[in-house]
């Protein structure tokens, strides 16, 4: 489990992981096994701001801006998702000193 410490970690989505909006929605095929998963409004928040611009902490306080939920629950429900992420190597997180070395997708 995921702990208060990778907050102001920067979110960087594996640079081969294909994905586009479709009809509203936020479609990501696995680069691992080409599975192609189809995400919520929140998940899909999670997965655009995954480009190395930005925090753990900023998409948390995005999120309860755009979602209209409270901060706890923002921060666990983003904390959980990034994990599944990272459990299929999907996204890294960074340090925000390496953020000049990171690639842009």
């Amino acid at each position: 489990m995921m702990t208060d410490d990778v907050l102001d970690k920067l979110l960087v989505r594996h640079p081969h992981a294909a994905w586009r909006p479709v009809a509203g929605e936020t479609v990501i095929v696995t680069p691992i096994d080409s599975y192609m998963h189809t995400l919520n409004d929140p998940a899909g928040y999670i997965w655009q701001k995954s480009d190395g611009d930005y925090t753990v902490r900023q998409v948390v306080d995005g999120m309860c801006k755009e979602f209209d939920v409270d901060p706890e629950t923002a921060k666990q429900d983003c904390l959980a998702f990034i994990q599944e992420l990272m459990d299929k190597d999907m996204v890294t997180l960074h340090d925000q000193e390496e953020s000049e070395e990171l690639p842009r997708f």
